[in-house]
């Protein structure tokens, strides 16, 4: 993807329709995803998704789930 350019993607963007929710609810298809790590009731790790693309660290969150496996 990081060798691609803008103009590699056109014919794609050319096909694309956006298909809304079937209950007509727009907002609901620009929120973000996140993660949550649980330590029982207690909250291990949290990360919020700041964008598309913008997922957790690997690695903080493998030391996370490790640290509620021990």
């Amino acid at each position: 993807m990081r060798e691609r350019k803008f103009e590699d993607f056109k014919p794609l963007f050319a096909k694309y329709k956006f298909i809304p929710p079937p209950n007509g609810d727009i907002e609901a298809t620009l929120q973000q995803g996140g993660l949550l790590v649980l330590d029982g009731e207690a909250l291990a790790f949290e990360h919020k998704d700041a964008g598309l693309g913008a997922h957790a660290p690997v690695d903080e969150l493998l030391a996370a789930v490790r640290a509620t496996a021990a």
